[in-house]
This record gives structure tokens, sequence and C-alpha cells, in this order.
């Protein structure tokens, strides 16, 4: 009876740990981790931000060029995206007494512009391929152009036919040739650099 009783409190608790082995793995799995319990790994990302600012040169003060290049299928949406639709892009600068910003950030090329019924006729307006967007900028008196450095982020929603996801990248910005962003793109594009409210998806 001893025995019975013993096998019977052993295979009780080997249900119960199986019970709770599984739970947590349909835990880890949920906040995307493997089946083992394995930690999610990093977010993939589906695009890729690189930032350079030139000299003054051929008419133009110095500029400060931020330049996404997003995955083939994926797209992203405008600085200039008005609200009441998907996500606009930001752009921010971080802070610094060794440059100011001159003006807007324009974008090259111009985005896609297309009417969207599911978002009650507003102007939807997306990036696909590769968009640099490109600021006016003065550097400090006595700043040596070779060791400066200018910082910031770029947020962005990116999506593709299936689902959108928030994706945040820092950049870095050195003394660079520029970009090429001939011919200029039209009036309209250019916004100002702060962070406005997050419009619903």
């Amino acid at each position: 009876m001893e025995r019975s009783f013993r096998s019977f409190v052993g295979v009780f608790l080997a249900l119960v740990l199986a019970v709770a082995s599984s739970s947590a793995a349909e835990q880890s799995a949920a906040a995307g981790g493997d089946l083992f319990g394995a930690p999610p790994g990093p977010q993939e990302k589906h695009a890729k931000v690189t930032a350079q600012f030139s000299l003054a040169k051929n008419g133009h003060p110095a500029r400060l060029f931020i330049t996404a290049t997003i995955q083939p299928t994926w797209y992203t949406y405008s600085i200039t995206q008005a609200p009441g639709g998907p996500k606009r892009t930001v752009l921010t600068v971080n802070d610094s007494k060794e440059f100011r910003l001159l003006g807007a950030f324009v974008a090259h090329p111009e985005p896609a512009k297309k009417v969207e019924p599911f978002f009650d006729n507003l102007v939807v307006e997306s990036h696909t391929g590769t968009v640099t967007w490109y600021a006016p900028i003065e550097l400090a008196a006595g700043v040596d152009p070779a060791r400066l450095k200018i910082a910031g982020r770029v947020a962005m929603q990116a999506c593709d036919p299936n689902a959108c996801v928030d994706e945040d990248y820092p950049w870095n910005a050195s003394l660079g040739a520029g970009v090429d962003v001939s011919p200029p793109a039209k009036k309209g594009t250019a916004a100002p650099v702060t962070v406005p409210p997050r419009s619903k998806p």
C-alpha cells in the first residue's frame, strides 16, 4: 500500500512539472522566445540608416544627410505624413554647441502619394528603396569638420503587405562628400525637426 501511494505521488509530481514546463515554454514563445524557454533574439530591422554631413560647396551651405535604404517589399512613411493615418517618420538630431540646423529636412526623392480609402481618403505618403533626408547646417566658429560628429535617431514605421512594425535607428554622421540630391525636391516636402504626437496606425 505504501509503495502504491509513493508511486501515485511520483506520477502526480511528474504531471505537475510537465504542465508547469509546458506553460513556461508557451509564455516564452509568446514573448518571442523559442519553445525551450530561450530569450527572444534581437528584432530584425527592415532598413539600414547611414548619415554624413558635407561642407559648403557649389552654392550650397553645409548640409546634413540621413539616408535610409529599405528592404525590398517593405516601405515607410514620409516626414510630412498628415495625422489620421499611418505613423510619420520622425527625425531627431542631438543638440550640440558645435553646429546648428539652419532649416527643415527635405526628402529626396519625394514620397509617393496615394489617396487611401482605408484612412477616409487621406493622402498617404510613402517611401520605398532609398530615401535621403537633408537639411542645411552651420558649423560653429573654430570647429574642426574632420573631428565633428553629429548624432541622432530615425523613428519609422516599416510596413510590408502583411504587417507594420515600429523601428528606431540611431545614426552618427561624419564629414563626407554628401549625397547627390539633384534635381531638388519640390516645395511641400519640408518638415520641422520636432517630435509630433504619434498617430494611430
